[in-house]
């Protein structure tokens, strides 16, 4: 048997850079995560952006029916003012030895819940309108215009919104590539 000849394949040597990569699985998460829930009962009057679309820090998302509200704040402020106007009487008449420490005591009390009771209907006005707390991927709607939200105990969930720039990536990497 005769031996046959093998081809030689022959290259220069040539110093280079050898870049190292490595394939993982993996998983990515939002760094911020919210989801947007109504804070007050009423119906849901408008979807102010499309499901999926980038949204900005304090850009309106939803607006839930507001006269009810308008006209809380408008009474309360009504009761502002009488509760003013007496406070103001009672310490005129004080001055005048017409009326007791008491009564003033408790008109300055009443002005004091009145005010209180104004701030606490602003808060809920402006609970109305469901602005992004931050940049990011809104969700679809969880729920349609028209529908009443807000009546359960933790609120109604209407959307999720998650910051995706910059985002956790999360991979498993073995003790040998590790190394």
């Amino acid at each position: 048997v005769e031996a046959q000849a093998l081809p030689v394949v022959t290259q220069a040597i040539a110093t280079r850079a050898v870049q190292d990569t490595l394939e993982l699985d993996g998983n990515t998460t939002a760094v911020q995560q919210a989801n947007l829930v109504a804070r007050v009962a009423g119906n849901l009057e408008r979807i102010h952006f499309k499901d999926g679309d980038k949204v900005r820090s304090g850009q309106l998302l939803f607006t839930i029916e507001q006269e009810p509200y308008i006209q809380q704040v408008k009474l309360n402020k009504a009761r502002v003012d009488q509760a003013r106007s007496d406070y103001t009487r009672q310490v005129q008449l004080l001055k005048e030895n017409a009326t007791a420490q008491s009564s003033v005591e408790s008109s300055l009390s009443n002005l004091e819940q009145a005010q209180a009771n104004l701030r606490l209907a602003e808060i809920n006005l402006g609970y109305t309108t469901i602005k992004a707390p931050f940049d990011g991927v809104i969700s679809r709607r969880m729920v349609d215009t028209g529908n009443y939200v807000g009546a359960s105990a933790g609120g109604t969930t209407l959307a999720t919104l998650m910051q995706v720039s910059p985002i956790y990536v999360y991979a498993s990497v073995g003790e040998r590539e590790a190394l």
